[in-house]
């Protein structure tokens, strides 16, 4: 494998990291979020909340 073909893996597998490490911080922002704003953590409605939250923006953005 040539150097440059290589860094550019690297670099790829490095943005990725830091795209799931951002990912899941804005996951724990948004939970704590709805559960600030609903009450109970674990209630059902929180995790509609939640699941209706990730899904939206996800959805669109793939399509």
């Amino acid at each position: 494998m040539n150097a440059p073909r290589f860094l550019q893996i690297i670099t790829t597998l490095a943005s990725a990291s830091l795209g799931l490490v951002a990912a899941l911080a804005w996951n724990d922002a948004i939970k704590a979020t709805i559960v600030a704003s609903l009450g109970a953590d674990g209630s059902l409605t929180a995790m509609y909340a939640y699941s209706i939250l990730a899904t939206v923006p996800a959805a669109t953005t793939l399509s």
